[in-house]
């Protein structure tokens, strides 16, 4: 590998694939799933990270950071914009090449267009340890907020399927034990980190009804169980139609007469409900709830987002890998 002192020569894509070693290649040479493209500029060694990053390709990526790291070079950039998942073991790794550049004076920079990354990145421990060049999360990703219930949609306690024919989603039959433990990490990290949540839940569309998976705590699923037992509630309809739905004040609320003193009753005056997708079917709701009015700001609406994606694609792979 060339040092950082050396004179300047072409520069060449260094190629990763999971099943074929290190390989170096010139120009822009095609590579499918993982990968690391390499471009050494002066001081500065740039990695192009893309794909999945678990924790088989994450040992990979290491072994490529502590080479570059060993070779001279203090100016890192890792760029993300190509980075499809990462999950913690690749964020062990990043953050252990950014402390060992920042114990040798130099520095790691972390640069995506993803707001994904960006999320991610704002709420764990990692962007303590590196400089982050990413954008601002858009501010439309959520797209506009269901003001209301969609008219005629049959919605009762047992909940049939709103959906037919060969696209029809009504069970996750992967291991459900499995996927509840899932999406019980999801609530803890979303109950821990959106700003002014006094719970969380998870509702998921089982054998044509509606049911808790994972909550934060009794109340919770108190909560939840109100809105199946009505028939009504920002829980029920993001998970039939499909739309996210947002309660600032349970004092002004009209659109869920029967539950809504319920709720105020248990003491939760405002509602996050943002619709759990698998292959572009809802089949539940990731619900935030806070007994502060108005408690979810634009940032916690968009991170309600990113915890409901992650869910997502847990019920997207697992649906994906039990049919």
């Amino acid at each position: 590998m060339t040092g950082p002192n050396a004179s300047a020569g072409p520069l060449l894509p260094l190629l990763v694939a999971p099943d074929h070693g290190l390989d170096v290649a010139t120009g822009d040479s095609p590579f499918a799933g993982f990968g690391v493209e390499a471009r050494f500029l002066e001081e500065q060694a740039v990695l192009a990270i893309r794909g999945e990053v678990d924790s088989p390709r994450a040992r990979k990526l290491g072994a490529i950071l502590a080479a570059v790291i060993a070779s001279g070079y203090l100016a890192v950039v890792l760029d993300l914009s190509e980075l499809d998942l990462i999950d913690p073991a690749g964020l062990r790794v990043i953050a252990y090449a950014a402390s060992c550049l920042l114990a040798s004076g130099g520095e790691l920079t972390i640069r995506s267009r993803s707001a994904m990354v960006t999320r991610t990145l704002d709420i764990s421990w990692l962007g303590e340890l590196v400089r982050l060049d990413l954008p601002s999360p858009a501010g439309d990703r959520l797209g506009p907020e269901q003001s209301a219930a969609v008219p005629g949609t049959p919605v009762r306690s047992d909940l049939p399927c709103a959906v037919s024919g060969s696209t029809r989603v009504t069970a996750v039959p992967a291991d459900d034990d499995l996927v509840d433990a899932a999406l019980r990490l999801v609530v803890a990290l979303a109950r821990a980190t959106v700003s002014g949540a006094d719970g969380v839940s998870v509702s998921l569309r089982r054998h044509g009804r509606l049911a808790t998976v994972a909550a934060s705590d009794q109340t919770i699923s108190d909560m939840d169980r109100d809105q199946y037992a009505t028939g009504e509630g920002p829980c029920v309809d993001a998970s039939i139609n499909g739309h996210w739905f947002h309660v600032e004040s349970l004092d002004h609320e009209t659109r869920w007469p029967s539950f809504t003193p319920r709720a105020k009753k248990l003491g939760i005056n405002a509602i996050l409900s943002t619709p759990l997708m698998a292959h572009s079917q809802p089949v539940g709701a990731l619900n935030i709830y806070s007994r502060t009015r108005a408690a979810f700001s634009a940032k916690e609406q968009e991170l309600a987002s990113v915890f409901a994606t992650e869910a997502s694609v847990i019920l997207s792979v697992a649906r994906a890998e039990g049919s």
